[in-house]
């Protein structure tokens, strides 16, 4: 039996990925991926030379930077393939798909996958793009018959189908109605009895709940990473249900609009009240009387006049909305302490509990943190050598060439086109050709208005980085206008400087840095502040 040798001149770099962590612990596992592309490495003759392992939705390209990493090194000859578990895995818009494989080609690498060839031919990368549309096209009509189904169910007069129930009731799927889950709708008449009655306010609320251990609507609906931590009450959720006119049989549906981030659905913005859509009464029973709730809504109401009111005598916060705990990275919020002004971190109000970070004097960090910035101020000189970095850094290599690429792409296929348009005048005469000749030119139409489109969002993305410099260079102008007179600025001028900056300040007690948009003295633009 013959030992295959591998032929360590031809270098590849093996590409596994997925989608999110939850893919991962369900079994779409990078180390299956890793396995099988190194047995596929071992029976072409491939040497491995680098393992990338990446959690990312496969329809960015230009967002995923281990990626981009290997697209550099394989451009610039350090390796000679890329191997992928499956053409999915590597992207999953046949856009993307053949910016990269133009790029292999151009760079000499060989692009291989493991569950299915990559046929370069003409042919080949019809189907591949056929395939690509069709799915794309299937993943739309799908969505569109869940929306179309779902709003029929609403204006039948049923209560929506999807989703986790609300709290306080259980949904009868087949009837088209909620039914009143009892201990549940118990936690919901103490908490209106509470703020209405009572008057306690929703942290109160909130602490008293946690205390008597009263699961939230959250548990067994939240995953947590670690799978430690314990689902517990916050303000937002109370602050939802107190709100929820369902709980006195006033119920809407197609209040919200799934809002979606890199394909994946991370919640709902609020639709116009006017595309609300009213259910029937006897859908979703009262709770709550009408005048608990009106109490309840009332007293919310004057709540926040009050604080309101409050805020606009209290003192000013200079670096109100610009800092942050050091210790979870929430923002921290200023708050009146009797006659001392401090900033605590908003983890007090997180179900979650204090992080364990320390507060801090308004007067103190405030004082420190205009002095370093009245620093950068007076040395305009700072933010003129970022901007000659920037300057000679260029734009993004990466995005350049992949425009390039695809201005290359739009180039061919106008070229191919204009072939099969010459055959399709000679193809008058024979209906299936004439057919066939017309189909892929309508699909070549399409493959350029994707690119277009993907043009555009490159040519956007190079533009912010000129703006960024366009930025500093104002920046850099502000400085010299402002530094001879600095020290006689007020708050609306310190705070105008502030922002200027894009400055934010992470803090814990007496440990602090400033981090900005341009380098102010420290290691990768941060100002650091010793205790």
């Amino acid at each position: 039996m013959k030992t295959k040798i591998q032929d360590t001149t031809r270098q590849a770099i093996i590409y596994c990925r997925v989608s999110s962590p939850r893919q991962e612990e369900e079994g779409t596992s990078l180390d299956s991926q890793e396995d099988a592309c190194r047995a596929y490495a071992a029976d072409h003759g491939y040497a491995v030379g680098r393992v990338t392992r990446e959690i990312y939705p496969g329809n960015e390209l230009w967002d995923r930077p281990k990626l981009a990493q290997d697209r550099a090194d394989l451009k610039a000859g350090k390796f000679q393939a890329l191997i992928v578990h499956g053409i999915d895995r590597l992207t999953r818009d046949h856009i993307h798909l053949g910016v990269i494989v133009e790029e292999c080609d151009r760079a000499g690498v060989e692009l291989q996958f493991v569950l299915e060839p990559l046929d370069s031919s003409l042919e080949g990368q019809i189907i591949q793009a056929i395939r690509g549309i069709a799915a794309k096209i299937e993943r739309e009509k799908h969505r569109e018959r869940v929306m179309r189904g779902r709003r029929k169910r609403v204006l039948d007069g049923k209560v929506p189908g999807a989703g986790f129930d609300l709290y306080g009731y259980r949904r009868d799927n087949e009837a088209g109605i909620r039914t009143i889950c009892e201990p549940e709708a118990t936690v919901i008449r103490d908490i209106f009895r509470w703020i209405g009655i009572e008057g306690l306010g929703i942290s109160a609320v909130v602490r008293r709940l946690n205390e008597r251990g009263i699961a939230p609507p959250s548990k067994g609906k939240v995953r947590f990473s670690d799978g430690e931590r314990v689902a517990r009450w916050g303000t937002g959720t109370l602050g939802r249900i107190i709100r929820q006119s369902a709980y006195v049989g006033e119920a809407y549906a197609w209040r919200y609009k799934v809002r979606r981030d890199k394909g994946r659905a991370v919640g709902g913005t609020p639709r116009p009240r006017e595309e609300w859509i009213r259910l029937p009464d006897h859908t979703t029973p009262a709770i709550i009387t009408p005048d608990l709730w009106n109490v309840v809504q009332q007293r919310l109401d004057t709540n926040r006049g009050e604080w309101t009111r409050n805020m606009s005598k209290a003192r000013q916060y200079l670096l109100r909305g610009l800092i942050v705990c050091a210790a979870c990275g929430r923002p921290m919020y200023p708050e009146p302490n009797r006659d001392i002004r401090v900033y605590r971190c908003s983890s007090r109000r997180s179900p979650e509990g204090k992080c364990g970070g320390s507060s801090v004097i308004a007067n103190w960090i405030e004082v420190q943190v205009w002095e370093k910035i009245a620093n950068i101020l007076k040395n305009p000189q700072i933010i003129a050598d970022e901007v000659r970095r920037r300057q000679n850094e260029g734009p993004d290599p990466v995005m350049s060439s992949d425009l390039a690429t695809a201005r290359r792409k739009i180039a061919k296929i106008e070229k191919q086109q204009a072939g099969l348009g010459a055959r399709l005048r000679d193809a008058a005469d024979d209906p299936t050709l004439w057919d066939l000749l017309r189909t892929e030119i309508a699909k070549m139409d399409r493959e350029k208005a994707e690119l277009e489109t993907m043009i555009t969002e490159l040519e956007g993305r190079l533009g912010a980085q000129q703006q960024l410099i366009d930025r500093l260079e104002a920046l850099s102008t502000y400085c010299e206008r402002v530094q001879r007179n600095l020290d006689s600025f007020g708050f609306e001028e310190q705070r105008l400087a502030l922002e200027a900056l894009a400055a934010l300040v992470t803090v814990n007690g007496r440990e602090w840095r400033i981090d900005a948009t341009v380098p102010t003295g420290g290691a990768d633009g941060v100002i650091s502040q010793p205790n």
